[in-house]
């Protein structure tokens, strides 16, 4: 297939392409429709996405992935209110749904409602035992709510689930600084500049982390 854009003929995606003869196939198979979604969304569709995954929660009302997806593009856009609505509706249809509490938790959090979302990130880690960025913005809040000691417990749990994970070391290591074990946060931060050559991370974190190895080694020494 060919689209129209910026005045040129361009070539369809394959993939795209692919979920349009799908949903051809299968008007009324909710699934299909969300599947596509994710597919437009990957490709920078948008807009398209966001009407297929609305096709996809009309056609079956049970079905909770569809208002997760929508509501986590509401809240790309911006529209925090929108997006709450979309979670909530997903935990109502399905409150077994890890990702639905861990989106209805970034939104309460970036509402300011840091309280409210934490029951949300608990919740999701009692469902899916392995949710890495629930446990991690739970671990997080715990920090900023002065729970130092239950947060050390959480991203411990994520080192033991993704010993090369280096989100997980960088805040471990800075939450052993806080309880003064530091020691523990030399060795947490170094693991963190050694796996973060392996990922894209944050420079300025990894700047931040090597200025406070420095200060720790300095303190040791």
């Amino acid at each position: 297939m060919w689209l129209l854009t910026a005045g040129r003929l361009c070539a369809e995606e394959p993939e795209v392409t692919r979920a349009r003869e799908l949903m051809q196939r299968n008007p009324a198979v909710a699934k299909v429709y969300y599947d596509a979604g994710n597919v437009f969304y990957k490709h920078g569709l948008r807009e398209e996405a966001l009407q297929t995954w609305q096709r996809a929660g009309g056609l079956k009302l049970t079905y909770a992935e569809p208002h997760t997806a929508i509501g986590l593009a509401y809240f790309d856009r911006g529209e925090n209110e929108k997006a709450l609505d979309k979670f909530k509706q997903a935990v109502l249809i399905d409150s077994y749904n890890a990702d639905a509490r861990y989106y209805l938790g970034m939104v309460l959090e970036d509402d300011g409602r840091l309280e409210d979302a934490i029951p949300e990130w608990e919740k999701a880690v009692r469902i899916d035992p392995y949710h890495t960025e629930a446990r991690l913005s739970l671990a997080d809040a715990y920090v900023n709510t002065g729970q130092v000691d239950d947060a050390l417990k959480e991203y411990q749990t994520v080192i033991r689930q993704k010993p090369a994970s280096p989100e997980a070391y960088y805040h471990y290591g800075q939450a052993l600084y806080v309880k003064k074990r530091y020691d523990e946060a030399l060795k947490a931060l170094e693991n963190f500049v050694r796996y973060s050559s392996f990922e894209n991370q944050d420079v300025d974190d990894v700047n931040a982390a090597k200025h406070l190895i420095k200060k720790l080694e300095e303190r040791i020494s």
